[in-house]
């Protein structure tokens, strides 16, 4: 970095105690060189593609939820529409996805984000209801729970940057209530694991015990009074050209949308500014 600093007799970064900060040079040299890296993948792509020899290369990064939900028949739907194009899926929690997206690694994600921030552009499609789990011993009712008494019960949570812990705790904060959170755990199946051994209760998405919910052995409860909601994006990289097989690509994305409403049911609805058919 200080070689780039000595080529360019300039600084690009700023170094103190906490490590270091991008100066505004440092900030364009950054966004130039993820242009220029994706424009040299694009050009191998397209001049292969016009060989004959090679598929456009596509990555696409899903939360576990949308795997849980959707499967690996998105990749069997992928190859039979849109044959010309080799869909790369990445698996991880919203906010890897979203810093992957803004490195450069990946070409479109679906993933569930808290605010405006700068690098990827993003569309909102879907707002999503959260619930209240516990394993059936511990619930008396398959009927919605307000929040407040949800509050009563102790929780196992995932860490302060995953989305629902902040949405959980912004609640809470809202209506003056402490969060009891029994225990933080990092991993989605450890999570999953405390709920069904009836340790803890916890705040998590449909989807991510698809499974579970299903076979009874998780009880979801539907929290009100307020709805805990997250909205889920479609992410890309701002000023990325049209991919080659835009057109397919874009109602692939779109049917997973719509498949992935239908299977989250009544949890789930269109954001209001996203139309399906658009």
């Amino acid at each position: 970095m200080r070689q780039l600093e000595e080529s360019f007799s300039v600084p690009l970064l700023v170094r103190h105690s906490r490590g270091v900060a991008p100066t505004e040079a440092g900030s364009l040299l950054f966004e130039r060189a993820l242009r220029i890296m994706q424009l040299i993948s694009d050009t191998e792509q397209e001049v292969a593609r016009l060989g004959g020899v090679a598929r456009e290369i596509v990555t696409l990064g899903l939360t576990p939820s949308i795997i849980q939900v959707l499967g690996s028949e998105l990749l069997v739907q992928a190859r039979e529409r849109v044959p010309g194009v080799f869909l790369s899926l990445v698996e991880d929690v919203s906010y890897e996805l979203v810093e992957a997206m803004t490195d450069g690694k990946l070409d479109l994600a679906l993933a569930y984000d808290l605010a405006d921030r700068p690098g990827p552009s993003k569309t909102a499609v879907l707002d999503e209801d959260l619930l209240f789990l516990t394993a059936p011993q511990l619930s008396d009712s398959e009927d919605p729970i307000t929040f407040a008494e949800a509050m009563t019960h102790n929780l196992a949570l995932t860490g302060k940057r995953d989305m629902v812990r902040h949405l959980t705790e912004a609640a809470a904060a809202r209506m003056g209530l402490p969060v009891p959170m029994m225990f933080e755990v990092q991993s989605i199946p450890a999570l999953r694991d405390i709920a069904l051994r009836g340790l803890a209760a916890c705040i998590m998405p449909y989807g991510t015990a698809i499974n579970e919910i299903k076979r009874g052995a998780l009880v979801g409860r539907r929290l009100v009074e307020p709805a805990i909601t997250r909205t889920l994006y479609l992410f890309r990289p701002t000023g990325r050209p049209p991919f080659f097989n835009e057109a397919a690509l874009s109602l692939l994305i779109q049917d997973m949308i719509v498949l992935l409403k239908d299977a989250i049911g009544p949890l789930a609805r269109y954001h209001a500014d996203y139309l399906p058919n658009g």
